[in-house]
């Protein structure tokens, strides 16, 4: 039923608040007290995006993280005084739209929403402030803030401006805006989400589209090494793992609908189908195409008539990259200062439908955020191990014991000291051995730069990550 002629009147001006450091806040105020004439009351439609399983996406094994480079950029300072700020605003906002939402039959009210959730990669946490900025009957325009931390790779927060149309009482028409800003493994990334969305009584649908701005990649290397004798030359085995961090541009959408079941008061089950498409802004990684599928069960009335809902939810994703993985989540919808209604009070009316009413608050839907993945390539290789005195490659190393016996000049078959020196060459060195008795010998003329050693001690290498080591011969 739709009334004609609004009339809104203050009855008690003035509200007061206090607000205290975020997230964790204290909320006081007094609702603007309002008598209504004939009055045909406001309507609305909120909504909030949920990071969701959209979360970042790798698959890697180690690398290392360049934070100088970050550190001198100085965005850290800048994103934590931008999401903090937004976060009071969000908190101010709310509680002064709480007063005006106080009024019977305002479609759209201000909200906040926690988020916690977990997939493969780890657990994430979000808080979401949902705040009307102005609306009507049949439209709202709406700011929706939202921060998040992901407990393995960072933080990020998404500022964003939406707008919300009735255009049936059975259909809303929306689209928004949002900028987007992420911190991923000590590297900031920044980008933008436009998308448009349609929620019915029993479906809805959006479509978003990802758009990366600024430094969109971030390259990593890290190196092991080990040191071996093979035969008379000590080498450097060497293996190298290169990690690159690079924001995705791309497009993804969602169609879901409320299952018709006979399921208590205020009980509802959503099942949506998706897909997603994302590729490389530098075109250097292959791209990503995938298909979700998931639901939601929402609980309304969870403290009494405040309005306050949890959703248990989950989806499963496949992509042509990482296969199969999935995502859970709970989320708390809290209302700000909506009114409670008497048993004389009159049945609000609304330009939207019973059914459409019940949904006309859901969250902005879908994949919010910049999305990063990684690439990684390996390779190995070895050199001659590089000597850390003279900064050149050592020469050849050739044992030699008491036996007296011609050898190979191995470790496993030493020769003689005469044939070790003339062998080992030019900046070589003689391993002398002491495990078979004393070397005899009528005297011998070492070579330009050879050194003699004996098999107890130890030679000092200069790695490929340009860290030394030391390398022992096990003898005696």
């Amino acid at each position: 039923m739709i009334l004609p002629n609004v009339a809104v009147m203050p009855h008690e001006p003035g509200f007061s608040m206090s607000i205290y450091r975020f997230p964790q806040f204290s909320l006081a105020h007094r609702s603007k007290m309002f008598t209504v004439r004939n009055a045909e009351l406001c309507k609305g439609a909120v909504r909030h995006a949920f990071r969701g399983a959209s979360r970042h996406t790798r698959s890697r094994s180690a690398c290392a993280i360049d934070r100088a480079r970050f550190d001198r950029l100085g965005w850290h300072d800048f994103s934590r005084h931008l999401w903090k700020t937004s976060a009071l605003s969000t908190i101010a906002i709310a509680s002064s739209g709480a007063a005006a939402a106080a009024q019977e039959g305002v479609l759209w009210q201000p909200q906040v929403q926690t988020i916690i959730g977990a997939d493969e990669q780890g657990a994430y946490s979000s808080l979401e402030g949902f705040i009307p900025l102005a609306q009507t009957p049949d439209s709202v325009l709406f700011l929706d803030l939202r921060l998040r931390h992901d407990f393995s790779n960072g933080t990020g927060g998404d500022v964003g401006l939406g707008f919300r149309h009735v255009v049936d009482p059975d259909l809303i028409l929306g689209g928004y805006a949002y900028l987007n800003v992420d911190r991923f493994d000590g590297h900031q990334y920044t980008g933008a989400t436009v998308g448009l969305e349609a929620i019915a009584t029993n479906f809805d649908a959006h479509v978003n589209v990802h758009l990366p701005f600024g430094d969109t990649s971030e390259t990593t290397s890290s190196s092991s090494s080990s040191l071996s004798l093979v035969g008379n030359q000590l080498l450097e085995q060497i293996s190298t793992i290169n990690s690159r961090d690079y924001a995705s541009w791309g497009i993804e959408g969602e169609f879901g609908v409320q299952a018709p079941l006979d399921l208590p008061e205020d009980h509802s089950l959503r099942l949506h189908v998706g897909g997603y498409h994302f590729d490389d802004v530098d075109d250097i990684a292959d791209s990503i195409t995938g298909a979700k599928a998931g639901f939601e069960y929402k609980i309304g009335g969870v403290f009494g008539d405040s309005g306050a809902s949890v959703v248990f939810g989950g989806e499963v994703r496949h992509d042509n990259r990482d296969g199969t993985h999935f995502a859970g989540s709970v989320r708390l919808t809290i209302p700000l200062g909506g009114a409670e209604r008497t048993d004389t009070s009159p049945e609000p009316a609304y330009a939207v439908s019973e059914g459409l009413r019940k949904r006309a608050n859901d969250r902005v839907r879908g994949d919010i955020g910049v999305r990063v993945d990684t690439v990684e390539s390996s390779s190995s290789f070895s050199r001659r191990a590089i000597n850390a005195q003279t900064g050149r490659a050592f020469g050849l190393f050739f044992a030699a014991d008491g036996e007296n016996t011609l050898g190979l000049g191995t470790l496993g078959d030493p020769t003689t000291l005469d044939d070790a020196v003339t062998k080992a060459g030019v900046n070589g060195f003689v391993v002398a051995l002491g495990g078979s008795g004393n070397l005899l010998t009528e005297g011998v003329t070492l070579q330009n730069g050879q050194t003699v050693i004996g098999g107890g001690q130890s030679v000092q290498a200069l790695l490929f990550s340009g860290a030394t080591t030391s390398f022992g011969f096990g003898g005696s």
